[in-house]
């Protein structure tokens, strides 16, 4: 995000803090930015954008759920 969001994109609100309709939008345009990036994934060694691989995770996650696979191995990227 890098000082994107700030904090007139921030209002208070019933003891906590929510976020005005511009910092919505700076919000997700800064996600959408970022899960398009493409890593290497860290099990498999391929190319993959950040979405497609919490879509991968997540499918090993179901394989283990299912008893398909023994173990899952989270993802880090740091």
């Amino acid at each position: 995000m890098d000082g994107e969001i700030r904090p007139s994109h921030t209002v208070d609100r019933g003891g906590g803090v929510a976020l005005t309709p511009d910092g919505r939008r700076t919000v997700l345009a800064v996600y959408e930015r970022r899960v398009t990036t493409e890593i290497q994934h860290p099990t498999f060694g391929y190319r993959v954008t950040y979405r497609r691989a919490i879509e991968v995770q997540a499918r090993l996650l179901g394989a283990v759920l299912m008893g398909e696979i023994e173990t899952y191995r989270g993802m880090v990227t740091r």
